[in-house]
């Protein structure tokens, strides 16, 4: 009985030990790669002034682009997000003010980054009034 094996025929036991491990590493590779979420949604600070029920407050909150958030001082409520405006520099604010369960106003301002924004509601004896400045996150 002889152990040895021709030229060609090591050649192509050699070729397919080879093929059959560039073929398990590529599944391997490809089954364990995934994907990164892409989070297109930009990250806002705002920098925030609320005057409500007698009280003065000063808030700082990041958000995500056209998530909620609220504040709330004494009876008023405050509930708001942030939407990319047109140009890379505006954005939308949406909001709800309420008094209690009520809606008091629903304001939409448009403004720029870095600039002051604000709301006023003259309510007889309890006003409401906001100013803010919203900073892009990069």
């Amino acid at each position: 009985m002889s152990l040895h094996v021709p030229p060609s025929g090591m050649r192509r036991l050699v070729a397919c030990c080879v093929a059959a491990v560039l073929a398990a590493g590529s599944f391997t590779a490809a089954s364990g790669a995934r994907a990164a979420p892409v989070d297109a949604a930009p990250l806002y600070t705002l920098a925030m002034t609320f005057e409500a029920g007698g009280e003065r407050s000063a808030h700082r909150v990041q958000i995500r682009a056209e998530d909620t958030f609220s504040v709330t001082s004494g009876d008023w409520r405050l509930e708001m997000a942030v939407y990319k405006g047109k140009t890379p520099d505006d954005v939308r604010i949406e909001g709800k003010v309420y008094k209690g369960p009520n809606i008091v106003s629903a304001p939409t301002l448009m403004t720029q980054l870095q600039e002051k924004a604000s709301i006023k509601i003259d309510n007889n004896s309890d006003p409401f009034s906001l100013s803010m400045v919203v900073s892009p996150q990069r």
